[in-house]
């Protein structure tokens, strides 16, 4: 470790903990190793490099990074970790240019100098069995898990499966005769003597034995009914359950026991290695015990054992007794797996024995049906004195397959259950984690639809209105029609005309008739002819600019939304002429006119000086010019006040969606680490999902 540290870190390297420890992630525990001194202000700008230590639960310092290095090293040596896989992916991060070839020799030599370390560590090691293996797998998947999120429900319903699972209990009792040597193989199997043995009945009660790392034990006794339906006094009854050393287990169990008829049950706990990983072994009465409480209490037991182990005499084996004890065990009980054990084989020479196994399958193979059946033949005491060839070791191996071993009915419905709730527990929270990821994604949603308004009302106020002005430009110039002024003129001129016609038929009326002129009349006729024929022309002129006027407000209300065309309304043309100054007097004109028809007689030069005098009148002569700019300056401000409008209430539109995009954008801050959590997370769920079909 020293050769790493010097090699990664020379003058920086620290004081360690050697305490620290790391979970096993080898893509990220390869990562970690390769960073250095070189690297370390690199790596620790980038938020994935601290992603990362945040996963490994690293702290972002270099005391915790050299730390967690030396201990992944540490898990190395001892073989926890798999020096395959980390050297696999140290070749990723080589083909990706991450590292050097040189910071790679360097740590692929010290994988291989560790990996030949750590076989030479396990290779006396046992391999573990096919459940714990699988366990082991599961709680791993469990634990990555855990560290995935820290919501109180899924931590609880992953700590709960856990717990259920490995806290499973498997059952094993062992019965037999009195005297069959039940506790005698149990002193074996368990390595230490502790249980009572002797030629006279000893273990006269119930006898649970439980792992725990300190030896104690419980003794619990018969209520005062139970006593009495023994037919046994409870004077001096000690209360219900009583803790004690575990040296003092013969005090209770013993035959020689003052309270041994008193006792009910007896629970064991000790640090035995047969004991651990949840094994559970009820040591029972003689079931040729005269007490039919104890006998059914035994009963009871049994049904609840994933194995039982009966204990037969090699010298008395298959009676009655048993045959009738099994059948009993069996009904209505969980019970898989039998042991027909044959005690104090030492007792008997191979021909006996091979004749009373032969007799004992034969006489049980008769009476029991629906059960796999195991024989043995063996002698505790023969290994409790370091005899070989005792039949005790393979016996114990034998518990242990069909307890854990990959046929184990009860260990594969543990794990298909932890698997399948992990299943469920992840599938659950992937889906949660989907729907944060869609609500997250819908907040960005909803931005981009924001923000892409917000575009299109600035291009409206910039572009739109531009548009607007130029098209209604090309409009307004419509309304300047030279054939509205030229019909205006000709009737201007039809006018006069007319006019001269009536002067003339006036004066060739009084001439025939030898009637003085009437100057008064004439003026009048030139008058009324005047006002009423330019007013009808102003008129006619007037309707014709209205027409075009709508015609234009109604192309710039297909083109421009929410523009109104005006209404249509009758109107005076009098009162028009007025609001426009126009006065259809002719005062001076008509005086001028009276004047030189007086002194001459003669109306052709009164006539030609009034068209003349007439066209000289701006507002006569050029009335349609006029009329066309008053409608063109009512449009533009119909127009400026649509515009102003449509301006008003973008620019409120506008108003509203900067300040929702505001909000937006700080709450988008926000979701988008979010949502890049929760993808990470979304995306190791399905991993560790993965993980979890390789369970076998």
């Amino acid at each position: 470790m020293d050769e790493f540290l010097n090699h990664a870190w020379r003058a920086n390297k620290i004081y360690t903990s050697t305490d620290a420890s790391v979970p096993f992630y080898p893509d990220l525990l390869a990562l970690l190793l390769a960073c250095d001194e070189k690297n370390l202000d690199e790596f620790m700008a980038l938020d994935e490099f601290k992603r990362i230590l945040k996963k490994l639960q690293i702290g972002l310092d270099i005391f915790s990074i050299q730390s967690a290095q030396l201990a992944t090293l540490k898990a190395l040596n001892e073989a926890k970790i798999s020096n395959d896989e980390l050297a696999r992916y140290l070749v990723k991060l080589r083909d990706e240019n991450i590292i050097g070839a040189e910071k790679f020799d360097f740590l692929a030599g010290l994988i291989s100098k560790n990996q030949g370390e750590s076989v030479a560590k396990i290779s006396h090691v046992k391999p573990k069995d096919h459940f714990h293996k699988n366990l082991d797998f599961l709680n791993e998947i469990n634990e990555k898990a855990s560290r995935l999120d820290s919501e109180k429900a899924f931590i609880e319903a992953l700590c709960a499966a856990k717990k259920r699972s490995n806290e499973t209990l498997f059952n094993i009792a062992v019965s037999g005769v009195i005297n069959s040597g039940k506790s005698t193989l149990l002193n074996a199997l368990l390595n230490k003597a502790v249980l009572g043995t002797s030629n006279v009945p000893e273990t006269i009660n119930l006898t649970i034995l439980k792992h725990d790392k300190n030896s104690h034990a419980r003794v619990n006794f018969y209520s005062i009914d139970e006593l009495a339906s023994l037919g046994i006094s409870s004077e001096n009854l000690p209360s219900n359950s009583v803790d004690i050393g575990i040296d003092e287990i013969k005090n209770y169990t013993s035959s020689s026991s003052k309270t041994a008829n008193l006792v009910k049950s007896v629970e064991l706990y000790d640090d035995l290695e047969l004991l651990k990983n949840n094994v559970c072994i009820i040591d029972t009465p003689g079931i040729d015990d005269a007490v039919v409480l104890r006998e059914q209490i035994t009963t009871n037991f049994m049904r609840e054992c994933d194995l039982l182990a009966h204990l037969m005499n090699a010298s008395q084996s298959a009676t009655q007794k048993d045959a009738h004890f099994l059948r009993s065990c069996l009904e209505n009980s969980h019970i898989v797996r039998v042991a027909i054990v044959l005690t104090h084989a030492d007792t008997l020479n191979a021909k006996e024995l091979h004749d009373t196994l032969s007799y004992t399958k034969k006489a049980i193979g008769e009476q029991i049906n629906g059960v796999e059946i195991d024989y043995f033949v063996l002698s505790a005491k023969s290994y409790l004195e370091g005899g070989s060839n005792s039949g005790v070791e393979e016996f114990k191996e034998h518990l242990y397959e069909v307890l854990f071993g990959k046929n184990s009915k009860k260990s594969a419905i543990i794990l298909s259950s932890y698997q399948k709730e992990l299943q469920n527990i992840l599938s659950s929270k992937l889906e949660a984690t989907k729907g944060e990821i869609l609500s997250l994604q819908a907040l960005s949603l909803e931005l981009e639809k924001l923000q892409n308004e917000q575009a299109d009302i600035k291009n409206a106020i910039n572009e739109n209105f531009t548009r607007l002005e130029n098209f209604s430009q090309n409009e307004l110039k419509k309304l300047e029609n030279e054939n509205v002024q030229n019909i205006y003129k000709i009737g201007l001129e039809t006018l006069l005309q007319s006019l001269n016609d009536k002067v003339k038929s006036e004066i060739d009326y009084c001439k025939n008739k030898k009637q003085s002129l009437n100057f008064d009349r004439l003026t009048q006729i030139a008058k009324t002819t005047l006002r009423d024929g330019v007013a009808a022309l102003m008129r006619e002129a007037r309707n014709e600019t209205l027409v075009q006027t709508r015609s234009c407000e109604q192309n710039i209300a297909l083109s421009f939304e929410g523009f109104a065309v005006s209404k249509g309304e009758v109107f005076s043309i009098n009162d028009f002429l007025e609001q426009m100054g126009v006065k259809l007097e002719f005062s001076e004109l008509l005086a001028e006119f009276r004047a030189k028809i007086s002194s001459k007689n003669e109306p052709s030069e009164a006539l030609l000086s009034l068209r003349e005098n007439l066209f000289k009148d701006q507002k006569i002569s050029h009335f349609c010019e006029i009329l066309v700019r008053h409608e063109k300056e009512q449009l533009e401000k119909r127009i400026k006040a649509y515009e102003a409008a449509q301006k008003e209430a973008l620019n409120k539109r506008l108003d509203a969606l900067n300040s929702k995009l505001d909000e937006l954008n700080l709450q988008n801050q926000s979701s988008l680490l979010k949502l890049k959590e929760k993808s990470a997370l979304q995306d190791e769920i399905c991993s560790l999902l993965t993980e979890l079909k390789d369970v076998q």
